[in-house]
């Protein structure tokens, strides 16, 4: 069986890259013998064919923020400790949601890295 290890120390935003790591360990969990104990506790693997990765630089997917990006805005504003210039993030977060929909059916878009696994 082969171990995959999460690094204690990340380069980049760590929640994102963090989210990263565990949604391929979702994927390995796949494989019957990855994951043994929850097995034995009753818990089938789930089969995980489609991955969305964020904070990545090779972005094949967008996904349509647009009922959501107030919401996204207003939750980063609450990071009152991390944000000198709310009203600069704000701008920074609509533009780059409206640039990264330029040329999709919606308004406002945010772009991940989808990985399809085998079938």
């Amino acid at each position: 069986m082969r171990l995959l290890r999460i690094p204690d120390k990340i380069i980049g935003a760590p929640d994102p890259t963090k989210t990263n790591s565990y949604f391929l360990l979702a994927y390995l969990a796949r494989r019957p013998l990855s994951f043994q104990e929850l097995e034995a506790e009753g818990l089938e693997p789930h089969k995980v064919f489609d991955v969305i990765l964020a904070m990545t630089d090779d972005i094949n997917h967008n996904a349509d923020i647009s009922q959501t990006l107030e919401l996204k805005i207003a939750s980063l504003k609450e990071h009152k400790s991390q944000l000198p210039d709310p009203a600069q993030v704000e701008k920074r977060i609509r533009d780059r949601a409206q640039n990264m929909a330029k040329e999709a059916p919606f308004r406002y878009a945010e772009g991940f890295r989808k990985l399809t696994l085998r079938r």
